[in-house]
């Protein structure tokens, strides 16, 4: 589900028992503010089996007036089975801040003039992601194209800063809390977009 009436599609990677699958899940065509239902993966009964969603979409590419643009996971079933305590997850935690170098813009282009939509973008893919598989850390980003620190490769006036503090990054009024998650490393790659003029 999405939050208004403008969102940017959104793309998600499964991986089951450790091995990403060839498919990806996506919210293209999805009407706001429905439930729309995904059969995620078939799995052999009889033993444990591990699946992990992974979102590879940042939340709105490069936005001038950011709108409410959000995924809620309503539910998951299972046909057969019972569920059993996820993994633990690592108590190493780094975060990454930075714009669409971190967020794997165009990381599956092929620098053709068709290479710009948003299905060619791959979080998963991206150098702060393989760092954080190769660390076995867990991990947090907040990665948005187009944005800067005190400059956007956009007009709008919402910066990294700005969104740095929320929850929710297309929302505003959805305060962070930074006691919830602690990273013990935080990873800055930003400054690009602060020297870009873009004009319209």
């Amino acid at each position: 589900t999405t939050g208004d009436t403008f969102f940017t599609p959104n793309f998600f990677e499964v991986e089951i028992n450790g091995k990403r699958q060839s498919y990806r899940l996506s919210t293209e065509g999805s009407l706001n503010q429905t439930a729309k239902t995904y059969t995620v993966a078939h799995v052999w009964s009889g033993h444990t089996n591990y699946i992990n969603i992974f979102k590879s979409t940042e939340a709105e590419w490069n936005a001038v007036h950011p709108q409410p643009a959000y995924v809620t996971l309503v539910s998951v079933t299972i046909d057969t089975g019972k569920f059993v305590a996820p993994s633990p997850l690592s108590e190493r935690k780094i975060e990454f801040v930075g714009d669409s170098i971190t967020a794997g813009f165009c990381n599956l282009c092929h620098h053709s003039p068709e290479d710009k939509d948003v299905n060619l973008e791959s979080f998963y893919d991206s150098w702060a992601s393989q760092i954080c598989r190769k660390a076995a850390a867990d991990c947090h980003a907040i990665a948005w194209s187009g944005y800067g620190v005190v400059r956007n490769y956009n007009p709008g006036t919402v910066m990294m800063p700005d969104v740095y503090k929320r929850t929710l990054l297309t929302v505003d009024g959805s305060p962070r809390s930074y006691s919830s998650w602690v990273p013990n490393a935080v990873v800055i790659n930003l400054g690009t977009n602060d020297r870009v003029v873009c004009v319209n």
